[in-house]
């Protein structure tokens, strides 16, 4: 697996123009007179909102001296996530420092079977999304985990795989209950095993409530949970849309998990002075 080539997966490529698939190879080129992360800000990547999710998970990491995170992607699929993130890590690596470790979760049968009302299934049918474990596994690399089976029984053991917190989480099972799982058990971790403020994105809110779905998991999770919660990132789309527009629908995406009783917690943040100095109008 150490000679697999790392590129984006085809499903990302379809997804971008030709004009800016060559404008993104030539940022690659002569990556030296263009800064990565002006470049992700202007949607000039591939799946930028997870190239920025894991920019904003190094750079956090970073302040606390962390040098190695796990990264999360719960519901994969046919997998073109896992391909993107080991395309994307190693972009952020070169820019950043901080190393990546890649844990993909899924049941490999396509969507469970389900009779509660909460996961929406006005939207989701039991079979879709199935995976080829076989296919993905071979583009994988040694180093990216494919854990196969219920997440309530499969997350546990990836957590303790090393010390390295989770700087990243993408949620992707689309069911209330599938999320809630997840939740339960992040839910149960020392502060260690995350950073102070862990970069969750939520993928499929499109079309259900607050009441079912993804939003009701986070609603559960934060009315149990007393030193963690997860919340939106206020003002972050639109902030982000003044450098390209559709981050004020991906910027929706992207949450905190707040850990208030992690020990670093109120270190200061790399970007709070530049924050500060916008917002000084005198």
């Amino acid at each position: 697996m150490t000679n697999i080539k790392v590129s984006p997966s085809g499903q990302s490529k379809g997804f971008v123009s030709n004009t800016k698939k060559f404008s993104i190879a030539f940022r690659n080129i002569f990556r030296r007179f263009f800064d990565y992360k002006s470049d992700v800000l202007m949607g000039y990547e591939y799946r930028p909102h997870y190239a920025l999710c894991l920019l904003l998970a190094a750079e956090g990491a970073k302040k606390i001296g962390v040098k190695s995170l796990k990264v999360f992607e719960i519901g994969c699929a046919g997998g073109s996530g896992l391909i993107d993130l080991q395309y994307l890590t190693k972009q952020v690596q070169s820019y950043t420092g901080i190393n990546f470790e890649i844990h993909g979760f899924d049941y490999g049968i396509g969507m469970p079977p389900s009779d509660d009302v909460r996961d929406c299934l006005y939207l989701w049918q039991e079979g879709e999304y199935p995976m080829d474990i076989d296919k993905l596994k071979a583009k994988l690399l040694s180093s990216t985990q494919l854990h196969i089976g219920d997440v309530a029984n499969t997350l546990n053991s990836a957590c303790s795989m090393s010390e390295s917190p989770i700087g990243v989480i993408f949620f992707d099972v689309d069911y209330y209950t599938s999320t809630k799982s997840a939740l339960d058990i992040l839910s149960l971790l020392p502060s260690k095993a995350l950073l102070p403020r862990t970069i969750s994105y939520f993928d499929d809110f499109l079309f259900t409530s607050d009441y079912s779905g993804e939003l009701l998991a986070i609603n559960e999770f934060n009315q149990i949970s007393c030193d963690r919660k997860i919340s939106r990132i206020p003002h972050l789309s639109s902030y982000l849309s003044l450098k390209w527009q559709n981050w004020i629908y991906l910027g929706e995406k992207i949450f905190y998990m707040h850990s208030f009783n992690h020990n670093q917690y109120s270190i200061m943040d790399i970007d709070a002075d530049k924050v500060k100095g916008r917002l000084d109008l005198t």
